[in-house]
């Protein structure tokens, strides 16, 4: 249900994969940090961490599995590649984007049967062998241009196993594109650049049929402008009743008068900045500060709404579970900040049948370390060992943990804990271990 993926040096993608079925799913992640990534970093604000945040949703399908399912695939892309019908073109769309997926998800596999993709690469121009009649010719074009290029990439890659196989799988590839005015790489770097864009925007479109659009609704923003106005209220109800109070007692244009006007509008100031932290602070704990609406693309049709809030909270002030937890990792390390960072996200699903029972709805947010771990100090020591009679050295980097609590809770309020610990350094993210 949810994988966590190090995207690169200092990101790190949480994926959640929600089933179509369920109808309201909220996960609570516990981010808990050493001392030295919340001091020195000025993300340690609620809003700016989230703001780094990077998030998209859309639809994932499993790949088929069986031989039945995979010929009822072919047949369905044979028939409505060439059919006027709406209905069957959307159809289309969505066969060719998972076989695109499928595709270009087996070339990432650790072993790669390069003639079994080759084969189907055949089969796949086989289906579309009449390009005049097709009813979807330029996106076909799109799909078969990703194709083409991810294999002859993967392909070039393996130059350590530069079989005779390959050989000829890279000589038929280079000559179809060049029959079919594909371009599969360029001279420049210009070039290059621009025919990537192609590629990626080409796999968009194809993907159309599983993207979902995400929109704000400002429910949270008119909650926030409410707030505000209540904490100026009453910081203004303090000066002035402190003006009305002194005028009383000691008159009009009298110094203490004076001086306890300015002192009061001194305070209020600062009276309405405290005021607008601790119930701001205090709302979006108990309710959401963001609140999105998820549409199918291609249909338009609402899918669900996802609520998202972020605080500071301390172990006490956590679930039982949660809170055991933490309490444990802080009596184990002193060096993690006792104020954890909660972020709170509801996923409310609809009964709709846009979506096929199969499906899933992936959550994908991005958590961005760059600028709390490249203000470490470069802490790393020569370390001696003896590998196979021969002594080397290697640099070990000073690395510091961060913990990931999520709370999960399901439709029959179920509730359910999960721990993932991250080490890092300055170097970035070095590997993610999953805590019993």
């Amino acid at each position: 249900m949810i994988e966590l993926i190090k995207a690169d040096r200092y990101h790190l993608d949480i994926k959640v994969r929600l089933p179509k079925q369920a109808r309201r799913f909220d996960i609570k992640t516990h981010f808990l940090f050493p001392e030295k990534l919340t001091q020195s970093d000025p993300s340690a604000v609620t809003d700016v961490f989230y703001g780094n945040l990077l998030q998209k949703q859309l639809v994932e399908r499993p790949p088929h599995r069986t031989t039945d399912s995979v010929k009822r695939r072919w047949a369905s892309m044979r028939y409505s590649a060439y059919a006027n019908a709406h209905k069957t073109s959307e159809r289309y769309r969505r066969v060719l984007a998972d076989f695109v997926n499928e595709f270009l998800l087996a070339l990432e596999h650790e072993i790669i049967d390069f003639g079994k993709l080759k084969n189907r690469l055949d089969w796949f121009h086989w289906v579309h062998e009449y390009h005049d009649e097709l009813t979807q010719g330029r996106l076909y074009r799109l799909a078969d241009h990703v194709l083409l290029y991810s294999l002859n990439q993967a392909v070039l890659a393996n130059t350590t196993k530069q079989t005779p196989e390959l050989k000829k799988i890279h000589e038929q590839l280079e000559s179809y594109a060049k029959q079919y005015k594909y371009r599969l790489t360029h001279k420049n770097e210009a070039g290059r650049e621009k025919l990537l864009a192609r590629i990626l925007l080409a796999k968009r479109l194809i993907n159309r049929p599983y993207r979902l659009n995400r929109s704000l609704i400002t429910d949270g923003k008119l909650a926030e402008q409410v707030i505000f106005g209540g904490a100026a209220a009453l910081a203004m109800a303090f000066a002035t009743g402190v003006a009305f109070a002194t005028q009383r007692a000691f008159g009009n244009f009298t110094t203490p008068f004076f001086i306890s006007l300015v002192l009061s509008y001194i305070f209020k100031d600062r009276i309405k900045e405290l005021g607008r932290n601790f119930l701001m602070k205090r709302y979006f704990k108990r309710f959401f500060k963001y609140h999105y609406r998820l549409e199918h693309h291609a249909s338009k049709q609402p899918v669900g709404e996802i609520k998202s809030t972020i605080y500071r909270a301390k172990p006490e002030q956590l679930s039982t579970k949660a809170n055991k937890l933490a309490s444990h990792l802080l009596n184990q390390d002193s060096r993690i900040d006792s104020n954890a960072f909660v972020l709170d996200r509801q996923f409310h699903l609809n009964a709709t049948d846009v979506i096929a029972k199969d499906c899933y709805i992936l959550d994908i947010l991005t958590v961005n370390f760059s600028r709390r771990l490249r203000l470490l100090p470069q802490l790393n020591q020569s370390h001696w060992h003896q590998v196979d009679g021969n002594i080397q050295r290697s640099q070990v980097h000073h690395v510091y943990p961060v913990h990931l609590i999520f709370e999960i809770k399901t439709d029959d309020d179920e509730v359910m804990l999960l721990r993932y610990r991250l080490i890092t350094s300055r170097k970035g993210i070095h590997r993610i271990e999953k805590m019993d």
